[in-house]
């Protein structure tokens, strides 16, 4: 938490684009509920996503 808000870390933008996507609403609604301002989305550094497949 940072600021009165959830902080949710990522390892690139793409990653980030699809959770928004798919679960940002909930994610913002259970925040709030728990007293929170919101979520801030933050690029993790020098982090690399692994491979799939």
């Amino acid at each position: 938490m940072e600021d009165g808000r959830l902080v949710l870390e990522v390892p690139d933008a793409h990653f980030r684009q699809w959770v928004q996507e798919h679960y940002g609403q909930m994610v913002e609604q259970l925040a709030r509920e728990l007293g929170l301002e919101g979520v801030c989305w933050r690029l993790a550094e020098g982090v690399r996503a692994p491979l799939l497949g």
